[in-house]
């Protein structure tokens, strides 16, 4: 019975608008051929792919996301699929111009867009995936000093809130999306509705890609360290993030809500890769030291007291 309910709005749309802009598209406009915007969107979905694995390499290795904040990845994802449903809508007739009038080539080039933010989307969802496979780091450190008799340690608040986040995650991509296809099947994209569920899409992308960052900034600032953060995938993203938005801007159909987002991320990710290079200077001119160590300046005046001690006793032997 459930899966009736879910599927028979779809099977219903079969007959409206979006369905015949898949059939029979009524616009189909070529793309431009530019070598270059050709070249440099190609080695931005590659580049971008690939900058997420050092990121998922240092999570899978250290067996830890300290330093990583779950907000940062809720609002981050919200705010990936937000973008990819966006360009979805206003490039819709174009998966129609791909069934029946582009060449292979013509698709290719004119899905450029859409890979880009599909293949971001899918891999920042690995670092969720991540996160959520290796939050605990504390009860599993708990583990190793006390032993197996206590199993039964109860998660930190952080990965109960965690906990909570990825619960969320998986309602929202579950039922938005699917809100989404529904609408445009029924409605198409040329109607007023469907242009402004795009717009809804491409504005709370731009909102939550500002806000993504300022818990994983606020994260960072209180631990003072990088943490599970990568470097090397803020240092690829960082400048691609601006490049993304150009080349996303040159898209047929797509508007200032498709590429807005990326130079806002660009510049915060920016922001988040000073923080951590200046912690990591910091923390490696300064030698960490664990709560049990003395402190340094303890230690020094102890050795003052002792020396002064030594002398009195040399100038005052009987004493």
């Amino acid at each position: 019975m459930y899966y009736v309910a879910v599927l028979f709005p779809v099977v219903a749309a079969a007959k409206g608008e979006g369905w015949s802009e898949i059939l029979a598209p009524s616009r189909c406009p070529l793309p431009n051929h530019d070598p270059t915007v050709i070249a440099i969107s190609v080695v931005l979905l590659l580049g971008m792919i690939a900058s997420f694995l050092p990121q998922h390499y240092k999570i899978f290795c250290t067996k830890s996301a300290k330093g990583l904040s779950p907000n940062y990845l809720l609002l981050g994802t919200v705010m990936r699929t937000c973008g990819l449903l966006n360009i979805v809508l206003l490039q819709w007739n174009l998966f129609g111009c791909c069934r029946t009038v582009f060449t292979g080539k013509d698709c290719a080039e004119s899905m450029l867009g859409v890979a880009q933010l599909l293949g971001q989307a899918v891999m920042f969802l690995g670092i969720v995936f991540l996160y959520s496979m290796y939050c605990p780091e504390n009860k599993k450190q708990a583990l190793a000093d006390q032993g197996p008799a206590q199993n039964n340690l109860p998660l930190s608040d952080e990965c109960k809130a965690s906990g909570v986040h990825i619960y969320a995650l998986v309602i929202y991509l579950a039922v938005w999306p699917f809100l989404n296809v529904v609408l445009i099947l029924n409605y198409g994209s040329a109607s007023k509705l469907v242009a402004t569920l795009a717009s809804v899409n491409g504005v709370t992308s731009m909102v939550l890609g500002c806000a993504q960052y300022v818990p994983q900034l606020c994260t960072t600032w209180r631990e003072k360290e990088v943490g599970a953060l990568s470097l090397p995938m803020m240092m690829l993203q960082a400048p691609g993030g601006f490049l993304l938005a150009y080349t996303i801007a040159g898209r047929p159909g797509t508007n200032w809500t498709s590429w807005i987002t990326y130079v806002a991320t660009g510049i915060l990710q920016g922001a988040l890769l000073l923080m951590c290079v200046v912690w990591r200077y910091r923390n490696r001119s300064t030698p960490l030291r664990s709560p049990e160590d003395p402190n340094p300046d303890d230690s020094e005046l102890g050795a003052v007291l002792s020396d002064l001690q030594t002398r009195r006793r040399t100038i005052h032997p009987q004493d």
